[in-house]
């Protein structure tokens, strides 16, 4: 048999309401196959290439409450917890006191799947008290980061975690984390999409991501890169549209 895999990962706000408002617009046979369609993140590439190495694979992106085929209501406090894994958090009620809808949906979704390995795509998903009970299940906890670190105690139920930045790969070790460095790669499906609505010039270079005020060392970076191609086009995904550098650098000063 085959080894399993769930990959989780969980989507910007505005991806999720896009999601809600288009998923019943078109027709998919599932949502594997809609991710694919939508082409966000990275969980819908890691899925399609290690099916196609043999593996057992599903996507669960933990914030889309559709896929767990819930109606979107708020209330934490209507849990619907499987009794296998009431089973073996028995002896720690302090943890039942902790799981949100969101956590109870997820466990829920991890019993029914059973997976052999579970690759986490956003560590601050799974809080300690959700790792501990994946671990009593004997399932290996992979995770991936290249942003800032969680508090280090959400880390060490892993037994491997990922970056393509080796400083967070050495500050993992440093707390006997196990980490390794694993370079991001580009999935060539994407280029079939891009080709039908960027059509960039020989000399424009295009910026896709998003900046905050957390990314305060990008900017002068992309500004000085500015300096040099004034043909520079920067895509903001949280925001969904296109700034072109002037107006951008105007939005994002100080």
């Amino acid at each position: 048999m085959n080894q399993k895999i769930l990959i989780v990962d969980s989507y910007y706000k505005n991806v999720i309401n896009y999601i809600y408002a288009d998923f019943s617009s078109v027709k998919f046979k599932n949502w594997s196959d809609y991710y694919d369609h939508l082409m966000f993140g990275t969980g819908f590439s890691y899925k399609f290439y290690l099916e196609n190495i043999g593996y057992n694979c599903d996507l669960l992106v933990a914030n889309n409450y559709l896929q767990y085929g819930a109606q979107l209501i708020k209330n934490k406090s209507n849990l619907n917890i499987n009794p296998a894994i009431l089973g073996r958090v028995a002896g720690d009620t302090s943890l039942l006191l902790k799981l949100s809808r969101l956590h109870s949906n997820l466990l829920n979704y991890i019993e029914e799947f059973k997976p052999d390995i579970i690759f986490v795509q956003d560590l601050n998903l799974f809080p300690p008290y959700i790792t501990k009970i994946i671990k009593k299940s004997r399932i290996t906890l992979v995770g991936e980061i290249a942003s800032k670190l969680p508090p280090f105690k959400y880390l060490y139920n892993y037994d491997l975690i990922i970056s393509s930045l080796p400083n967070l790969v050495q500050k993992m070790r440093s707390y006997n984390v196990n980490a390794i460095n694993f370079q991001l790669g580009f999935d060539a499906r994407i280029n079939s999409r891009l080709n039908k609505h960027i059509s960039p010039t020989e000399n424009e270079i295009l910026f896709v991501g998003s900046i905050t005020s957390k990314h305060l060392n990008t900017i002068p970076l992309l500004k000085m890169v500015g300096n040099y191609l004034p043909n520079l086009v920067i895509y903001d995904i949280m925001k969904i549209n296109q700034l072109k550098k002037n107006k951008y650098f105007k939005l994002y000063r100080g």
